[in-house]
């Protein structure tokens, strides 16, 4: 099922890929969550290297760092579109930062909620991990397009992500990574 799903993520990562107004700086994957095993969502996930150290070679599940993801799940299929959210997990356990989540949330936040208009259906009142989520309604067959202009929408908050990491830098040298 979710089959042609991560097909139409795979479109949009390729064409991310090959957009060169998208900085190389930003890592852009594909695959199904949980894993392949017991799929229950074809996942695009988009980041920089330093906000997810421990991240493996062309995976998509992470237990710690700064996400953007796009997923299509059972109940995306039904509701005719896809699902989008920011995540931060344990944020305390990135290396080179000392940095609380909730801070970061309400930091986060009062950035975005003034660049928020625009994002279908977009929602901050979760947790600290999920920092905004939304749903965005797609054509059957266009979901490659949606993830593809979610996407482009979110490397313009990548700035915000960055000036709150620098504002929490641990050590100094680490303000030349990408």
């Amino acid at each position: 099922m979710f089959s042609t799903c991560l097909e139409s993520l795979e479109k949009a990562r390729q064409h991310i890929a090959d957009d060169p107004a998208f900085d190389p700086v930003w890592n852009c994957r594909t695959g199904v969550w949980p894993d392949q095993d017991a799929p229950k969502a074809a996942v695009l996930k988009i980041f920089k290297t330093h906000w997810m150290p421990d991240i493996q070679e062309k995976a998509v599940n992470s237990t710690v760092g700064i996400f953007f993801s796009v997923w299509i799940d059972e109940a995306a299929i039904k509701g005719g579109g896809l699902h989008y959210n920011l995540h931060a997990l344990k944020l305390r356990q990135l290396p080179g930062y000392a940095l609380e989540s909730r801070k970061f949330a309400t930091a986060f936040r009062a950035h975005f909620d003034a660049r928020s208009t625009g994002w279908p259906a977009v929602k901050m009142s979760f947790g600290p991990q999920t920092l905004f989520q939304g749903f965005a309604q797609c054509p059957v067959g266009h979901g490659d397009v949606v993830a593809y202009k979610l996407a482009k929408k979110f490397t313009a908050l990548g700035g915000v992500v960055d000036g709150l990491l620098k504002n929490a830098i641990k050590r100094p040298e680490l303000l030349a990574a990408p």
